[in-house]
């Protein structure tokens, strides 16, 4: 999280100021202090939870997506956006990442959270739900500017490479369902475990298929 509101989003990256900002973190886990930081138990959590809020303070939309029964529904509800039933999601394995369902209803949210110009304060407030169904999502993403970004867990946690593959089918299946063309979206991914590795920028990829084939290079 840090990572993203201090090199993604910062000047010349790519970020652009008339494009909503939309982070999506997947995780399998919670945060593990004190393995390859300083941080106790209960720091660890308010730095993870302070880093959110500075993310989200942009503003930017942060939906939290957590796989499995390792997962800390509390530290996804302070790492996600408000309401909670909106930006947090919990699955119970990653075979469920899989799911049509989820994908509309990712995309469509995703969509529906673009504004003309974002402004740091006060933080937008988010439409109410929408039926998330097949017929009407390309007609919701249509005209949407936004700013997309993937943190997906590559931790020890996810035991088989099977899983985080898992991880890249999804982003790359909601990559497909938005208008990448003429940059009215752009995407940009990081994978992190014991550390933030930034795979592309926001500005590097400018079609569907680049984007697609570079994700499968992760």
């Amino acid at each position: 999280l840090n990572e993203v509101h201090r090199n993604i989003y910062a000047p010349g990256n790519g970020e652009r100021s008339n494009a909503v900002d939309v982070v999506v973190v997947l995780t399998d886990g919670e945060t593990n202090s004190g393995s390859f930081d300083r941080h106790t138990y209960e720091s660890g959590k308010e730095a993870t939870k302070a880093e959110a809020k500075i993310l989200k303070d942009r503003p930017a939309y942060v939906f939290a997506i957590g796989v499995g029964q390792k997962v800390n529904v509390d530290e996804l509800n302070d790492i996600s956006s408000d309401p909670d039933d909106r930006f947090t999601i919990t699955l119970d394995s990653f075979d469920d990442l899989n799911q049509r369902d989820l994908q509309y209803m990712l995309v469509k949210r995703a969509c529906y959270e673009q504004i003309t110009t974002p402004s740091p304060t006060p933080r937008p407030t988010p439409p109410a739900p929408v039926k998330t169904t097949p017929a009407n999502k390309i007609e919701e993403c249509k005209e949407t500017l936004a700013d997309i970004f993937f943190l997906l867990d590559e931790s020890s946690s996810l035991q088989t490479h099977t899983n985080f593959q898992k991880e890249l089918n999804f982003a790359i299946t909601l990559v497909d369902e938005l208008p990448v063309v003429n940059d009215q979206c752009q995407v940009g991914v990081m994978k992190f475990g014991d550390r933030p590795t930034i795979e592309f920028y926001l500005d590097s990829y400018h079609t569907r298929e680049e984007i697609a084939a570079r994700i499968n290079t992760i």
